[in-house]
């Protein structure tokens, strides 16, 4: 049976819901890596950064039709955003930074995913956003997973794979990291069964997208991307060449280049 959640569209002050052990620097060295998302003077959610250069991942319903994208580091910068792949079914979208931002910025702290897939019930989580001025961590426990979960929206519908963890995540924390006690990025959080308030209540879950997805929605995009996009990825000389036999990618402050 398909069930219908709330979209979560979310200060460092760390929540008051914290009914899990989680270690406290983890979550302080992450919030470097985490933006929040606005479009023109509106906030829509969160995002991290995911690369070196600046790639943000996102959900796809903080994004959607806005044109005005831009997004808020926790050391205060303001990043002009340009949309780079989208997969609107699965609410994942990447974003990266535009040529109308300062050069000065030439690195980005950003988060890395879990190894291998090996998440279990009880683990230990925390989810870390940002809304309202302020930086906020929730952290939680796994409670399970599911298949192909159906998520609605007053205009779109997403289905995903989840996993379900408690407690529930509040408004704009959608399209932040559900990190591990290690730091590591397990899941992208995307809906929650409320968002006025965060409660730890039987029938009350939030729901990410869990990591092993998320590289299949990556790889997707280095693999497509070359044909699709390829002044970000090629240098322009080189773009039939490398389109037809592969790339060795490497990694600079101006974007992931093509080397062959």
């Amino acid at each position: 049976m398909k069930k219908s959640v709330i979209l979560a569209v979310v200060f460092l002050m760390v929540s008051t819901t914290t009914f899990a052990e989680f270690p406290n620097e983890i979550t302080e060295r992450v919030k470097s890596s985490i933006v929040a998302i606005y479009d023109g003077d509106i906030l829509k959610g969160s995002g991290f950064f995911i690369d070196s250069s600046g790639t943000i991942l996102t959900n796809y319903h903080v994004i959607s039709d806005n044109q005005y994208l831009w997004s808020l580091s926790f050391n205060g910068k303001r990043i002009k955003l340009t949309r780079l792949w989208e997969w609107k079914n699965g609410d994942l979208a990447l974003l990266k930074p535009s040529n109308e931002n300062d050069k000065k910025i030439t690195h980005f702290s950003f988060l890395e995913f879990e190894k291998e897939a090996n998440s279990y019930i009880g683990q230990e989580v925390a989810a870390v956003g940002h809304g309202g001025g302020f930086w906020q961590v929730i952290k939680g426990t796994i409670k399970g997973w599911r298949y192909n979960l159906t998520i609605r929206s007053a205009s779109s519908e997403y289905n995903f794979n989840a996993i379900i963890y408690s407690p529930t995540i509040l408004t704009y924390f959608s399209g932040s990291p559900l990190i591990d006690k290690n730091g590591y990025v397990i899941g992208i959080n995307s809906a929650s069964d409320k968002l006025d308030k965060s409660v730890d209540f039987d029938g009350f879950f939030s729901y990410a997208i869990p990591a092993y997805d998320i590289k299949l929605f990556i790889d997707d995009f280095d693999r497509m991307s070359p044909l699709v996009f390829p002044a970000y990825h090629d240098k322009p000389e080189d773009v039939e060449k490398n389109s037809k036999n592969g790339c060795a990618w490497e990694y600079t402050p101006e974007g992931k280049w093509c080397k062959n």
